[in-house]
């Protein structure tokens, strides 16, 4: 997830979860996902210098307000009892489907198994 799109998620949070009355107590007060995100901005801003330091400092605040964020996504998870309209009103959008690929190597076999079964039936 790109810098922008973390910091438009962690507001998305930060407005709409405590307002949502399905979210009575969250594991992470909601003060603390504005300060990480202010820190988060701020390490942003100076790590544009460059500074061996202040990349790594980005790099931390990031993974501080990540963790966070998982923390309150487990939450509203767990608290939405698998209605999306109340998981979508914590401000975390929906996890998309991941289609899985087909593993090319037993599809092969399958179909060669396959064609010595039909060769069989069809002799005489």
């Amino acid at each position: 997830m790109k810098g922008d799109d973390l910091i438009a998620l962690a507001g998305a949070v930060f407005t709409k979860m405590p307002v949502c009355k399905a979210y009575p107590r969250p594991p992470i007060d909601y003060s603390v996902v504005k300060e990480q995100t202010d820190n988060y901005i701020a390490a942003l801003g100076a790590a544009l210098d460059g500074g061996k330091k202040a990349r790594q400092t980005r790099d931390e605040s990031r993974l501080a307000l990540v963790r966070t964020l998982l923390a309150l996504s487990h939450y509203a998870e767990l608290k939405c009892n698998n209605d999306q309209t109340t998981f979508l009103l914590s401000g975390f959008p929906l996890a998309k489907r991941r289609r899985m690929r087909p593993n090319l190597y037993l599809l092969h076999r399958s179909t060669e198994s396959m064609r010595g079964r039909s060769a069989d039936k069809c002799a005489p």
